[in-house]
């Protein structure tokens, strides 16, 4: 019956997900675990029940003293990897956004996945990119990567665009520059720097160097997963594409 139960209320604010993510009950006596999920460039900042501070982190388990309600309070915040903005630009093909990181690349990457259109918009790397320090990769005897040195832990890349209608649409220049260091792993449908290259966007003039990317089920490129529009003077240096 649900007077003998403590009842279980979760608030949440910012980009994440709790599990479980609806109410519900717990007998005296009896624990249950929640677990909180961030989005990529997000972590928990912090947790509160019944307005009591908890520390913030991956798990969180509550026991039951006895029947009632109890509240958690749940808040995501940024962890720095995704930039607020670009370097600088208008985003026009006189004055294109400009990227300089990592975390502005990440800024790309979250816009257009969260359905930002980059029709007749331009782009343009400033300079080299290093996204991981290739030393975080095992190689084997003819030093291409094969997964992650033991104790490394290499920062994964979210691809730029989502199938199926969530593709980067615009021009990116890389200006001759290098991004090394990608990597990426997991069940992903089109997985690269690019997960979806619309009709009419074009990748030109842009290196990746020093990559691992593993993703069984998935359609693989160091550039891109899914190609509808054109990729131009690209080169991959010693990027391993391991999958089905």
């Amino acid at each position: 019956p649900e007077d003998v139960l403590c009842r279980v209320e979760i608030q949440v604010s910012g980009r994440g997900a709790v599990t479980p993510c609806r109410p519900f009950g717990i007998l005296p006596g009896r624990s249950r675990t929640l677990t909180f999920t961030p989005e990529y460039g997000y972590e928990v900042v912090s947790v509160m029940v019944d307005g009591q501070e908890r520390e913030p982190g991956q798990f969180l388990t509550l026991t039951a003293q006895a029947p009632g309600a109890l509240l958690v309070e749940v808040a995501f915040g940024s962890d720095g990897t995704v930039a607020d903005s670009f370097h600088g630009g208008s985003g026009t093909e006189e004055d294109p956004y400009q990227i300089t990181t990592m975390a502005e690349f990440a800024y790309l990457a979250r816009q257009v996945n969260d359905g930002w259109s980059t029709s007749d918009t331009y782009f343009r790397v400033m300079n080299d990119i290093t996204f991981n320090d290739p030393a975080c990769f095992a190689l084997d005897g003819a030093g291409r990567p094969i997964g992650v040195a033991e104790g490394a832990r290499p920062r994964e890349w979210i691809p730029i665009g989502l199938p199926y209608d969530q593709s980067f649409d615009g021009v990116l220049d890389g200006g001759g520059h290098t991004i090394s260091g990608l990597y990426i792993t997991g069940d992903r449908e089109y997985a690269g720097l690019f997960g979806y290259i619309g009709s009419g966007a074009v990748v030109r003039n842009l290196t990746i160097r020093d990559g691992y990317l593993e993703c069984p089920d998935g359609w693989m490129g160091a550039f891109v997963g899914k190609l509808d529009g054109r990729v131009e003077n690209c080169h991959n240096d010693n990027v391993t594409v391991d999958g089905d």
